[in-house]
């Protein structure tokens, strides 16, 4: 009795927040509640971000329904909204059961007459609907392409292509067509198995036309260096790089074909237009692949390892809906790339799919075949989805300022949205509102729109105050000339000193040890550090022979080093920052700095040593600690300077911080290696690789002995656990 009291309690409470989140604005329903599945986006960080549910299961429809004995295996369905008409593709069955759009049974096709017998179908793995509402039918296990009319009497059968065409394809080719599709011109696309040259084409008259969109080959150059150093033993069992083929297409209204790609590597879809051409546009924070992150996600999921899109569904205004297999969760993106949302998780509770084969969609519902369970589930969206796809479709139109106000209720539901924030800016700068719009856009993390908004509005305040910023000028112009003037007037002389002096002051502060003269000898040594970037041969020459530097003064370089770093991190310019200020911990800056610093010099020493180099530890430590001055001279008043450069701009600022770090690897390469150790431009080369080889496999021992740490601590908890359980 208590027990059951509990619940009640319990559900009671979920309720009761569940009508004040609606009384608050917030979109619920109850059947939130009760779905196995969450709903995210991903940001520009690659982190997944939580939102509202996307879709909601609506209804499952089981063979029983339909007044079939079974449906074993469907492997495809296919949606004609023209027409009212739904067919599945039950391939275990050998049939095609055509249904009305309320999933009544209206006729079964599981053959034809040819020429006076009855034919049946083997393995049917797919079907298209032309115009005319002739159906073609990918008969796979008999090796053609059926071609029906609207009664199901047959027009025609198409062979393999390959006869009379044996030069395009392989000698092991067997033609078993597995996906058939036809646009409004009766052009015909078929995509067999094993086949990796791309997709089959054929004409209105059923002549075969060539293929197109094969697949890159994608080889990673690790595999490729592999391979080269395998036998020809290990060569023959390796897989061949060859093309992966593709899973699945559909047709968009233009007659384009969005296909899903079989791979592990690469684009996980592709937009072929008719010379076979990708032209899939990939704007989004990252490219249409699924999930992003996807080992150890914070996502219920047991299924790890990259998306594996198997079908794909296009909706009107270039939005389309994956299926991917490894979590049978869909994935939706507008024609530009973006994510729009995600739903759906691998399983056999309610709301679940347990292997999700195919998909299509009925008008805003989305139906998926899962052929494990011999089921179709159907999922209705919620208002934030239709918010989202009316205010896509609105922007397609031209309509912004209502896109505006439904991308503003869709933050109502979702304030951690990235395009509801860039919509709201896309308006706001067609206004010419151009502050308010970069607000909007650094929101959503969009820095090409933030830039031509930050483009007028810089041309707009420099306008305003061109005047004041010309006076200025040529007030600094005035004084420099009359600079030597007003010295003379003002009394001020020239403190030049001969290099005897200079030395002799030098040699004078050296010697004196109260707290005074240490500041001032780290005072003047770091000012020494401006010659000797100048100066290279010179300056590091004094260094080393005449202790101009000091270990104090290196120290205080590193750490203006690791400061430099850090305000990079945090107030370089929204176009140039890609770091998540979330992220940002002062301690992994220094550990940035100081642990590469200290692998150069502790590994650079160990090798010199015995490679007769004449530098000591200080000296090496010293020698590149003033080489690294140019990036604190460069980067931080860059910081500053990109705050005020557009991205058309960016190659100004990149190559300031090339010019940072190439002219402190030259410093560190001519002060440590040719000056320090005094070797020859070869040997110092040599050196140098050896000595970055020695870093990383310094890196590696201490990767592997800290994982051998760990495994003795784990051991070490067991064996404690077991005997304080024991005793």
């Amino acid at each position: 009795m208590r027990s059951i009291l509990k619940r009640l309690v319990f559900l009671s409470l979920i309720l009761l927040a569940g009508w004040a989140g609606t009384a608050a604005g917030d979109e619920l329903h109850l059947s939130t509640f009760l779905v196995p599945y969450r709903s995210y986006t991903w940001n520009y960080w690659d982190n997944p971000v939580e939102g509202p549910i996307a879709y909601l299961p609506k209804r499952v429809i089981t063979a029983a329904e339909l007044g079939l004995d079974s449906l074993r295996q469907p492997r495809d369905i296919v949606v004609d909204e023209k027409n009212n008409h739904i067919y599945v593709v039950d391939t275990g069955n050998n049939r095609i059961v055509q249904l009305d759009l309320d999933w009544n049974l209206l006729r079964i096709i599981d053959g034809f007459m040819n020429n006076g017998t009855w034919e049946r179908f083997s393995g049917p793995a797919s079907v298209s609907i032309s115009v005319e509402q002739d159906i073609y039918v990918a008969d796979t296990g008999n090796s053609r392409v059926v071609h029906l009319g609207q009664d199901g009497s047959l027009k025609r059968i198409l062979g393999s292509p390959h006869v009379g065409h044996e030069d395009m394809f392989p000698d092991t080719f067997r033609y078993r067509p597995f996906k058939i599709g036809v646009n409004d011109k009766g052009y015909m696309f078929v995509l067999s198995e094993d086949y990796f040259e791309g997709v089959i084409t054929f004409d209105a008259q059923g002549i075969f036309r060539g293929v197109i969109g094969a697949p890159k080959v994608s080889v990673s150059p690790w595999e490729y260096i592999w391979f080269l150093l395998s036998t020809d033993e290990q060569k023959a069992k390796r897989n061949l790089f060859l093309p992966v083929e593709y899973s699945s297409f559909d047709l968009d209204e233009a007659g384009f074909l969005y296909a899903t790609v079989a791979s592990e590597e690469g684009d996980a879809i592709r937009r072929l237009n008719p010379a076979g051409e990708d032209s899939l546009r990939r704007y989004g924070f990252h490219r249409p692949i699924g999930d992003v992150q996807y080992t150890n996600m914070w996502q219920q999921s047991t299924y790890y390892g990259r998306s594996t899109f198997v079908d794909v569904t296009v909706f009107s205004q270039g939005i389309y809906s994956v299926l991917d297999r490894t979590r049978s969760r869909i994935y939706t993106y507008d024609d530009d790339g973006h994510l729009l949302f995600m739903f759906g998780y691998r399983g056999r509770a309610h709301g679940q799919v347990a292997r999700g084969i195919a998909i299509d969609h009925i008008g805003l519902d989305l139906v998926v075949i899962d052929d494990e369970r011999g089921q179709i589930l159907v999922f209705e969206p919620t208002d934030y989805t239709r918010l989202i796809l009316n205010a896509v479709e609105l922007y397609n139109k031209g309509k912004y300022e209502q896109e505006e106000a439904l991308w503003r209720e869709v933050l109502k539901l979702n304030a951690n949205y990235d395009l509801a924030y860039t919509g709201i800016g896309r308006s706001l700068l067609l206004q010419e509102r151009f502050d308010e719009a970069m607000y909007y856009f650094k929101l959503g993390q969009n820095r090409s729109y933030y830039s031509r908004a930050y483009q007028e509005y810089r041309a707009i305040v420099m306008k305003e105050r061109f005047s004041y910023v010309m006076t200025g000028i040529a007030v600094i112009i005035v004084l420099v000339m009359l600079w030597p003037w007003i010295k003379r007037r003002l009394g001020i002389q020239s403190r030049e000193m001969t290099a005897a002096a200079k030395e002799a002051a030098w040699i004078a502060l050296t010697e004196r040890t109260d707290f005074k003269g240490k500041a001032l000898r780290l005072y003047h040594s770091l000012k020494y550090g401006l010659h000797v970037i100048f100066h290279p041969f010179d300056g590091f020459y004094e260094l080393k022979y005449r202790q101009r530097g000091s270990v104090p003064a290196a120290l205080v370089i590193l750490i203006l080093v690791t400061i430099t770093y850090t305000l990079i991190r945090q107030y370089t310019g929204f176009l140039f920052n890609h770091n998540d200020p979330a992220r940002l911990n002062i301690l992994v800056e220094l550990a940035s700095v100081i642990l590469p610093f200290g692998l150069w010099a502790g590994v650079n020493w160990a090798f010199t040593t015995l490679m007769t180099g004449k530098g000591t530890f200080k000296q090496i430590v010293i020698a590149t600690a003033y080489s690294l001055i140019p990036i604190v001279l460069i980067n931080l008043p860059l910081i500053v300077v990109s705050n005020y450069l557009i991205l058309e701009e960016g190659a100004f600022y990149y190559l300031l911080t090339s010019i940072a770090v190439g002219w402190s690897g030259a410093l560190i390469f001519i002060g440590v290696m040719m000056i320090t150790h005094e070797y020859t431009i070869g040997k110092s080369i040599f050196t140098t690789i050896l000595t970055l080889v020695g870093m990383v496999f310094t890196i590696f021992l201490g990767l592997v002995l800290l994982n051998l740490l760990e495994l003795v601590y784990r051991f070490a908890n067991e064996v404690f656990t077991e005997i304080a359980y024991r005793v």
